[in-house]
């Protein structure tokens, strides 16, 4: 019997891995299964991540809706006292749907309310649109007003 067969029968093929193992190259199920696996403990990991960066949004978004709407109502208690009674109570009016709003983003789950503007969307496709830009317009305009002025500008001509 030649040695040289001998060794080649009795050892296997392919290289050796950082944990002992022994690869086959590219072949065999357990390296595709084992890579499928990360990608979907990955993918796990990544929307567990997404969606509490979206909740933490969620509240955020409700606390500013409150604020706005407690700043709304001290607005129109001065228009009272300016006799301006209509415009207090339009004012008010405004600032308890703001309320309503922020304890619904409070209270409610984000599936539910993701499921709910869909159907929305599907209903009435025109006003979602218009809705959708008119937020868009308001919130850059936010984030314009919210960042700091450059050094150099005075804000005139």
């Amino acid at each position: 019997m030649n040695p040289s067969n001998e060794e080649q029968t009795n050892e296997p093929q392919g290289e050796q891995d950082g944990n002992g193992r022994i690869s086959q190259g590219f072949g065999g199920p357990e390296p595709a299964r084992d890579f499928s696996e990360s990608v979907r403990d990955e993918g796990k990991q990544a929307a567990r991540g997404a969606q509490a960066a979206a909740e933490r949004g969620k509240q955020k978004l409700a606390e500013g809706a409150q604020g706005i709407a407690t700043a709304l109502h001290h607005a129109s208690d001065g228009m009272r006292s300016d006799e301006q009674e209509d415009l207090a109570r339009f004012t008010d009016g405004i600032a308890t749907k703001i309320e309503q709003l922020s304890s619904s983003l409070k209270d409610r789950d984000l599936t539910s309310m993701v499921r709910d503007v869909t159907r929305f969307a599907e209903r009435q496709p025109a006003l979602f649109l218009g809705g959708a830009f008119t937020a868009g317009l308001i919130a850059a305009r936010f984030f314009k007003s919210t960042q700091p002025q450059a050094a150099g500008d005075s804000g005139g001509a």
